[in-house]
């Protein structure tokens, strides 16, 4: 699963970054940067697309069906595996016009070993933000209010990560970015094909602080080598 990642670039670099990637001049969420350890709950920021066009907005992590009774399901919905997502009626509307990527730069994940878990980093080795596959929904509550959530795509692991956990988030590359985004693309069974592991060359990892397990710390001390 993905449970932790970070974002933690400042404000004016995600402007530079986002300009650079996706066209972007301004950046339109309120989150405080940067993040080291953006957890289930919290608003991420994440890109959605129309096909011409970007947009960077902020989304709440835990996905809301739009048809669920209540929002207690976010809590339990915050990945969706690659390998089911075509199953779960919960993403059938959000596969067809409602996907997003949720930028990181990073993310954790915990490697058991004996009764201890050994919390890691996980990053690109060249590029500073990367784009995970997400899903996003839009729920009315009773009084008429919306809440926007989202869940991260997770797949299988790659060959680097798989020794920490058998499962990552689903990272595209920028060419793969253009065909989830395109909202005119209803295609899912091709769209599920670029839900695949990263390549492992690319990418890198260490070993982190334990005090990255307490949701509430959120320094750069947390990405640094332990």
């Amino acid at each position: 699963m993905c449970g932790r990642f970070i974002l933690g670039v400042v404000r004016e670099e995600l402007e530079r970054l986002v300009d650079e990637y996706y066209g972007i001049p301004v950046v339109g969420t309120e989150i405080a940067l940067p993040r080291y350890n953006v957890a289930p709950g919290q608003p991420v920021a994440a890109v959605v697309g129309d096909g011409e066009r970007y947009r960077l907005g902020t989304l709440r992590w835990g996905f809301v069906p739009w048809f669920a009774k209540d929002e207690k399901s976010a809590y339990a919905m915050i990945n969706a595996r690659a390998e089911t997502i075509l199953e779960r009626p919960a993403y059938a509307q959000s596969m067809k016009t409602k996907r997003c990527v949720v930028l990181a730069d990073g993310y954790y994940e915990w490697k058991k070993e004996g009764t201890s878990k050994i919390p890691y980093r996980i990053f690109l080795k060249d590029v500073a933000l990367f784009a995970m596959a997400g899903l996003y929904s839009t729920w009315t509550r009773a009084d008429g209010t919306k809440l926007h959530t989202c869940a991260i795509v997770t797949t299988a692991a790659n060959e680097l990560t798989r020794p920490v956990h058998e499962r990552m988030p689903a990272i595209l590359t920028r060419e793969q970015e253009k065909i989830w985004l395109d909202r005119g693309n209803e295609r899912v069974e091709e769209l599920a094909k670029l839900l695949i592991p990263f390549d492992p060359g690319a990418m890198d990892l260490h070993p982190v602080s334990t005090r990255v397990n307490d949701a509430h710390s959120d320094d750069a001390g947390l990405i640094e080598q332990a």
